[in-house]
């Protein structure tokens, strides 16, 4: 299996939970604050990949594919989890 395809299958379920974790901090902090409705999962993924593309880091060739995967899980458990602390404070 070519690591391109391997890159692009993992990026699925990748995108799926950062859109997930993107609706539940929306819903936490913007609806509440601004009033607005909240987000759908894929507009939340199209937001994400909007944000990400001047500072997208997925380096697969200098960090290896399975680093790069699990760098993006954590770094996306970390903003859900934060954001529910914060969350606690408002």
């Amino acid at each position: 299996m070519s690591t391109v395809f391997l890159s692009i299958l993992l990026s699925i379920p990748i995108l799926l939970y950062q859109g997930y974790v993107a609706t539940q901090l929306w819903s936490w902090f913007v609806v509440p604050t601004f009033q607005v409705p909240g987000l759908s999962i894929p507009i939340a993924i199209g937001l994400c990949i909007l944000m990400n593309l001047p500072t997208r880091g997925f380096h697969e060739k200098d960090e290896g594919l399975t680093l790069s995967v699990s760098f993006w899980i954590v770094k996306i458990t970390f903003a859900w989890v934060a954001g529910a602390i914060v969350k606690g404070f408002v």
